[in-house]
């Protein structure tokens, strides 16, 4: 009870900060003379509206007793007042689609400012029109299908195998500590050519966890506060970033021959960005392309356990492939064979799914907006839930339930649709083809070395990002190959 209160009277004062701070939240709180009515639905308290209601932790495989209660009441589309902005909330799959198509067009960007301030203006989380297409350019450009069979491929295996190596003789490990490290000696080295096992990558993770935990914490400024750390870590991000761009450039400079393939060279021979640019840009491809990833390890690991017969058909799967590796006196993953994991594939999007990594994003209505009967007045605030499209009944049978199989064969397509954990439209994830090789490629080596279990029950919430109470402990077994 005493945790609920404290977290009740962190929530006021954040969302009290927020208004305070945010002077285009406060302009677009006054309602313009003969503004369209907005949905129906409840402002709630003064400055804070329903912001604690909201923020209130419950089960990720859920959408929590604020969305329930409120949908009850309006409909699927509500007004309500969140981080001191009046707000339209959409669970609303057809809206929700709209919102995502039509980025530019008839929404910007809508994060909170304190957010903006630990990633950098130049995020591309902030950007909007020509500035956030060519960002988006250079991300999908570099990520390319030659370079997710090659070099990608031979990253993200090498980091399995080094981190699920150090597991042996451990008998207990934490799957959320692990997940991290590895996700992390992933992007790390695809941004920086940095090595997963290396001291300096340990200690660029540690500065990144503390970047983390600031993102939603009180935005105050002073030393010893959540928020103040984040920037610190900012800071000492952007130096490294920094350190490397400069060696980088003089590499380049001088015509070496051996300069790293990574997306800060990408960056410097096919842009003009400024340092500025190039650090905010490879911060937010580091924020991106990490969390992701390593919840959605952690929320596999979670759900297999609970569900034996996906767990058995995934092992099938692997050993499989890799029996007939062996006859052919082939070993290593090839692009061919991680090609062939079809039910891995399955898994990854039903982990996604069920367990809603990306539970909403906001955005702004740059314009009053009709859609169908509703009216979304210009400058609120807009928050499209994914996690409740995920959960509808209407379009998942048995949605509660984990079940991969619903993403197989033609009908498991179509679905698609409706998944919505990697946005859509102009701000789709340019970096989920990647994330979902990093998924298939440390399952596929976990399943061949080890059998897991978990050490005490532990579930995953929404606080508002997935978060496991106890860091999901599991107790493996090394097999003998």
């Amino acid at each position: 009870m005493l945790g609920f209160l404290v977290i009740v009277l962190i929530t006021l004062l954040f969302a009290t900060i927020l208004l305070a701070l945010s002077s285009s939240g406060s302009r677009h709180s006054r309602r313009r003379a003969g503004a369209p009515s907005a949905p129906p639905g409840n402002t709630g308290w003064p400055l804070i509206g329903e912001t604690i209601a909201f923020v209130k932790p419950h089960l990720s495989t859920s959408i929590g007793d604020f969305l329930v209660q409120r949908v009850s009441r309006f409909g699927n589309v509500f007004t309500s007042n969140l981080f001191g902005q009046p707000t339209v909330v959409s669970t609303d799959a057809q809206l929700n689609r709209f919102i995502l198509q039509n980025e530019s067009k008839a929404f910007g960007p809508g994060w909170p400012r304190s957010l903006i301030k630990v990633l950098g203006r130049y995020t591309i989380l902030d950007l909007a029109g020509d500035d956030h297409r060519y960002m988006r350019s250079m991300v999908v450009n570099f990520l390319t299908n030659a370079r997710l069979q090659t070099v990608f491929l031979q990253g993200v295996e090498r980091a399995s195998t080094t981190i699920l190596g150090s597991w042996k003789g451990k008998g207990v490990v934490s799957t959320t500590e692990e997940a991290r490290k590895f996700s992390f000696g992933v992007i790390a080295n695809t941004i920086l050519s940095m090595e997963p096992d290396n001291i300096d990558t340990e200690k660029l993770r540690r500065e990144f966890e503390i970047l983390s935990q600031g993102l939603t914490s009180l935005p105050l400024i002073f030393p010893g506060t959540a928020y103040w750390k984040s920037l610190k870590a900012r800071s000492n991000i952007l130096n490294v970033i920094r350190q490397k761009r400069e060696e980088r450039i003089n590499k380049l400079r001088d015509g070496s021959t051996d300069v790293e393939n990574d997306l800060l060279t990408w960056t410097l021979k096919n842009s003009n960005y400024t340092e500025e640019q190039t650090g905010d840009f490879l911060l937010g491809f580091l924020f991106g392309g990490h969390d992701t990833t390593s919840k959605s390890i952690t929320l596999g690991i979670y759900f297999l356990d609970g569900c034996p017969k996906a767990l058995e058909q995934m092992q099938e799967e692997h050993h499989e492939f890799a029996e007939r590796k062996k006859e052919k006196e082939m070993y290593g993953l090839g692009w061919e064979d991680y090609k062939q994991l079809e039910f891995t594939y399955c898994v990854f999007y039903e982990s996604l799914r069920l367990g809603n990594v990306a539970k909403y994003v906001q955005r702004k209505a740059v314009k009053d907006i009709q859609f169908k009967e509703h009216v979304i007045p210009q400058g609120f605030s807009v928050m499209a839930v994914f996690s409740a499209v995920h959960v509808d009944p209407s379009l998942f049978e048995d949605p509660e339930q984990f079940n991969p199989w619903r993403w197989k064969g033609p009908s498991g397509i179509k679905k698609s649709n409706n998944f919505m954990a990697f946005g859509g439209g102009s701000h789709l994830c340019p970096g989920m083809e990647h994330a979902k090789l990093e998924f298939t490629v440390f399952f596929h080596h976990l399943i061949m070395n080890y059998r897991w279990e978990l050490v005490e029950p532990d579930h995953p919430f929404s606080h508002p990002y997935v978060k496991f109470a106890k860091g999901l402990p599991i107790k493996i077994h090394t097999l003998e190959n």
